[in-house]
């Protein structure tokens, strides 16, 4: 590891909050060469410090938690920048079921 300095930045942001790699990158790009960065960035996926996959699963279980929707949840993963690759399986994968018996809740409940 070539620069020691910007991977503590990295350790520092991450154990504060959790972060997308494209977050962290933007937020690791002032002052610091594109070679260091991506070398950082793959130490912390390497450690599983960085990891979009489980950031998107915490999100979404966090967001259907809080009775949030299906297209609720895709705008917030776009926003946090977590890859289309993930965000894709998400949608393939959802679960409309869980959004329905919500809103059925919901309905019930007023």
């Amino acid at each position: 590891m070539k620069n020691k300095k910007l991977y503590s930045r990295a350790l520092k942001l991450l154990g504060r909050k959790s972060y997308s790699e494209a977050e962290l990158r933007e937020k690791l790009r002032d002052g610091a060469e594109e070679e260091e960065v991506e070398e950082v960035i793959e130490e912390c996926k390497r450690h599983h410090y960085l990891d979009d996959r489980a950031l998107a699963e915490y999100l979404v279980d966090r967001y259907l938690k809080k009775t949030k929707g299906f297209w609720y949840i895709i705008s917030a993963l776009e926003k946090r920048k977590i890859g289309e690759d993930i965000i894709q399986e998400i949608k393939d994968n959802f679960d409309f079921e869980v959004e329905y018996r919500k809103a059925e809740e919901f309905v019930n409940k007023n």
